[in-house]
């Protein structure tokens, strides 16, 4: 019986689970299974490995989910890549996250322009009076490792709060926290927006998925004393985008 450890990393910082996903992505990345080789069956897998078949279920929906393998009834479990598609994991728990959020990502501006009103302003952010205007900002936003494309992303940026030096063609921190840090202001609110969407062809052309795959839509406001100054909504196709969120409970919460 094969003896599966769990500390094989498929990077410096992450653990593939569970351990048996890890232990074949190992193989995988060492030859052991071929680019375009079948996997074991399940069934010998559990045997070998010592393990129930929904734990071997669980490995290998694992290892589809980061695209290591496609998993076909009847036609078995193929490697279609010998390393793990690197996506983007979202954990919000505090403030702190949402300012770390543009961490490790550059956000490439394509297009700048003033506008005072825009059926974004109506449809996403609720803020259509005509009361301000706006620097509208559109572009991708790349993984700074890999420069893989994970978002298309529209930014609005309140006219008077837009004289920012770091504003640059690539902006590689969080817009929000570069207005307070050029105004010396703090936001006081935050809003967020999640909602789902089928990728449209512009979205397939820019990320790389199909023209009607699942997309994650994050629209966020930020307000200081009450008005909105900063606006932004990014566009993710879901395989490469994962959103977490954790509620710590105080003692006295029940």
């Amino acid at each position: 019986m094969t003896r599966i450890e769990s500390g094989l990393k498929m990077s410096d910082s992450e653990v593939i689970n569970p351990p048996l996903a890890n232990y074949i992505c190992t193989q995988i990345r060492e030859g052991r299974y071929p680019l375009g080789s079948l996997l074991p069956p399940e069934h010998e897998l559990a045997r070998v490995h010592g393990l129930s078949r929904y734990a071997v279920r669980e490995a290998m929906t694992r290892l589809q989910d980061i695209g290591m393998v496609d998993k076909r009834r009847g036609l078995g479990t193929r490697v279609v890549a010998v390393a793990p598609r690197e996506d983007h994991l979202y954990r919000l728990s505090t403030v702190a996250d949402l300012a770390s959020y543009a961490h490790g990502t550059d956000f490439l501006i394509q297009t700048r322009e003033l506008v005072d009103r825009h059926p974004e302003l109506d449809d996403v952010f609720h803020v259509g009076d005509g009361q301000h205007r706006w620097v509208r900002l559109e572009g991708v936003r790349h993984l700074a490792r890999s420069h893989e494309t994970i978002s298309i992303d529209i930014a609005y940026l309140r006219e008077d709060y837009s004289d920012i030096p770091a504003l640059g063609r690539t902006l590689s921190a969080n817009l929000f926290v570069l207005v307070e840090n050029q105004f010396a202001i703090r936001m006081d609110r935050i809003e967020q927006e999640v909602v789902a969407d089928l990728a449209r062809s512009r979205d397939a052309a820019a990320l790389g998925c199909a023209v009607g795959d699942a997309m994650l839509i994050v629209a966020r406001r930020f307000f200081h004393q009450d008005e909105p100054i900063v606006m932004t909504m990014s566009r993710h196709p879901s395989s490469k985008f994962r959103y977490v969120s954790t509620f710590n409970i105080g003692a006295d919460e029940s």
